[in-house]
């Protein structure tokens, strides 16, 4: 019933890289969702939230 020090390792280092690989992701997803809204919100003379009229 002795547990194998070598796959646990493996499987902790997998755990890891998977998890950084995550907040990678979000990170550059938050990136891009940024800068591609920024110049909506800085149009001058325009509001920043245009709402659709009926």
């Amino acid at each position: 019933m002795g547990s194998r020090p070598k796959d646990n390792d493996s499987l902790v280092m997998y755990d890891r890289m998977l998890l950084w690989l995550t907040f990678g992701l979000a990170a550059i997803g938050f990136i891009m969702v940024t800068s591609a809204s920024m110049p909506v919100g800085q149009r001058p003379g325009e509001r920043s939230f245009p709402l659709r009229q009926a």
